[in-house]
């Protein structure tokens, strides 16, 4: 079974057969409110069999998920990732501005106290973004 194009859905089901459970078809909700569904019956006969109330002809795979929501979980939706996006850019946001305030902690108590550079302790991801070369092994004096 061909997977849809995701951009063109709000959210994608993954819906068992009801005559045949071990057949499974896709039940997707597109952006501008169409519904679609890979069974047979909605591809070569567009499902007419079921109305839902905004008039569109649908199979009953798509009728039981329109008109029951709540009792199926979509494997894809559209809002959900868009919100999982922007929790890992606040998550990165975040992060950064922790970093931001660790070097500068640290720049302080090296003007008090001498600390070289060198003696900041950093992640891995701090040297990638402060373009400092990472030492390992031999270089810092540990024996792997």
């Amino acid at each position: 079974m061909k997977e849809p194009d995701k951009r063109q859905y709000k959210r994608l089901y993954r819906i068992a057969s009801f005559t045949q459970p071990d057949k499974e078809y896709i039940v997707g909700e597109k952006l501008d409110g169409k519904w679609t569904c890979t069974c047979p019956a909605y591809i070569y006969r567009r499902g007419r069999k079921y109305t839902l109330p905004s008039g569109q002809g649908v199979c009953k795979h798509i009728y039981a998920v329109a008109m029951n929501p709540s009792e199926y979980t979509p494997y894809w939706d559209k809002d959900r990732e868009e919100y999982e996006e922007l929790m890992k850019y606040a998550v990165n946001y975040i992060k950064e501005d922790l970093l931001d305030a660790r070097i500068e902690s640290m720049m302080k108590a090296k003007a008090v106290a001498e600390i070289e550079p060198e003696d900041i302790p950093l992640f891995e991801e701090d040297y990638a973004r402060l373009n400092i070369p990472i030492k390992k092994g031999k270089d810092v004096g540990i024996e792997l």
